[in-house]
């Protein structure tokens, strides 16, 4: 979260530096995912044959160094070739987390803790810009080689890897899955892991543990026997095609088709609305200062700025728009903690089609607000519904496939969701200055397209 929402929040101050248009500003908050669909479905595959702690370990680590390399680096061009490449590991970092919780959690407690590692995920939406208010206005200008200024919003993407320091730190105390490493054959790891989390949840002696002998569920009973130990290349080549064939196999195509559309529309709404929302918020900033009251919708607004915010000679930006961003993120974790005691006796599937509706009434609200302040409200609603369905939807794919192909199922699916995520700030940065109104359109459509599909979505439970 820290990677992707970083950029956006120095969009509006380093556009002055690397002059931005509309259109680069987009590909920069889209570049990241550009490269993770390249890394997509290997992240996943590769989780679920070495291990979700090893490889979002190796994930995580590369993406600090290439955020302290972000921070210096000197052109648009060495920033989205940077972006891209984080994009690239991130998915090994991100992608193995939500199996990682699922596997360590029983049935009954699975949807609330993907809620609430989802809830903590929004914790840097209070981070980062309460980080922007600290830094941005600072008066930093330091010549480093004459190739380029370290100024306030360098400071700041280099100082937002410190939360990433502390997770990559904290990844080495995490054991692997007991599931995944009994799947694997590794009986004794896997009691062992199995002793250290009894004693510490019950505060007893591992000794005391009750469990002698573990043994696999029948459908990960018959896949472990299916392994093939020969080739380690060749092994993960073969699983590699046979899961991804597994997924669109007809017993679990329709739930891969639905978490894929589902994670397209999720993904590309909320990415699109929380990646502009600094842009949007700093436009409306600028509209007042020229026009001295604001009366306008959101797209009127964006078309009648576009010219004032290009051309604007003055890069002293104001920066009262970020306190909006640790609303959100405030308002984002009450929402998911309230969200995570309620989903089980009202249903995922209630909440997850109630918010799709809810979300598409609200983007199509925009269309015709012309008060700041609902403008600002509806934007921020639409931010915190969308973001609350992402750990519902991956519960839902935790719930349909079985342990062996979890990471695969989640990686490949999200696939579709970058997609929507990067091409949908691509298109909104196109489509923002002309055609404001026929985007918004496209996002109320998708909504409730995506929220009336869910209606026909049976459950089904892989334990």
């Amino acid at each position: 979260m820290l990677n992707i929402q970083g950029m956006s929040m120095i969009l509006p101050v380093a556009r002055c530096d690397l002059h931005l248009t509309s259109s680069e500003k987009g590909t920069l908050t889209s570049i990241t995912f550009a490269g993770m669909l390249f890394s997509g479905p290997f992240s996943g595959i590769l989780s679920d044959a070495f291990g979700r702690v090893r490889i979002s370990l190796m994930g995580q680590a590369v993406c600090v160094l290439l955020m302290i390399l972000n921070s210096f680096a000197p052109d648009t061009t060495s920033l989205m070739i940077i972006n891209f490449i984080n994009g690239f590991a991130l998915t090994g970092a991100i992608t193995p987390v939500y199996v990682l919780v699922s596997e360590f959690c029983p049935i009954h407690f699975r949807t609330r803790a993907l809620i609430i590692c989802s809830t903590a995920a929004t914790l840097s939406n209070i981070y980062l810009p309460a980080m922007a208010l600290l830094i941005m206005p600072l008066d930093i200008e330091i010549p480093i080689f004459k190739i380029l200024t370290f100024s306030s919003w360098r400071l700041f993407l280099l100082l937002s890897t410190i939360p990433n320091l502390l997770a990559l730190i904290l990844l080495w105390r995490i054991p692997e899955t007991p599931k995944f490493l009994l799947i694997q054959g590794h009986k004794e790891r896997t009691l062992e892991v199995l002793k250290n989390i009894y004693a510490v949840n019950q505060k007893k002696r591992k000794d005391e543990y009750p469990v002698f002998n573990v043994t696999l569920d029948l459908i990960d009973r018959d896949y472990a026997g299916l392994k093939d130990e020969s080739n380690l290349f060749w092994s993960t080549l073969k699983q590699m095609i046979s899961r991804m064939i597994l997924l669109f196999s007809r017993k679990y195509i329709i739930y891969s088709l639905m978490s894929c559309v589902l994670l397209f529309t999720q993904l590309g709404v909320y990415n699109i609305y929380i990646l502009w929302l600094p842009e949007q918020l700093s436009r409306m900033n600028q509209y007042i200062e020229i026009n001295g009251v604001f009366d306008e919708t959101l797209c009127n607004m964006m078309m009648t700025t576009v010219n004032s915010v290009e051309n604007v000679d003055d890069c002293v930006l104001k920066y009262d728009f970020f306190s909006y961003g640790i609303i959100l993120g405030i308002l984002q974790c009450a929402l998911g903690l309230l969200v995570s005691f309620f989903a089980d006796r009202i249903g995922k599937k209630v909440i997850l089609i109630g918010f799709l509706y809810l979300a598409s009434a609200m983007s199509f609200s925009l269309l015709f607000f012309n008060m700041q302040y609902l403008i600002i409200a509806a934007l921020i609603s639409v931010a915190i519904m969308t973001s609350v369905l992402f750990p519902l939807i991956m519960t839902l794919i935790m719930d349909f496939y079985p342990t062996y192909v979890r990471s695969t199922a989640s990686a490949v699916t999200i696939i579709f969701g970058r997609l929507g995520a990067s091409g949908g700030n691509q298109i909104m940065g196109l489509l923002y200055d002309n055609h404001c109104d026929k985007a918004f359109y496209g996002i109320t459509a998708i909504l409730a397209a995506t929220g009336t599909m869910c209606l026909f979505m049976r459950s089904k439970n892989n334990h």
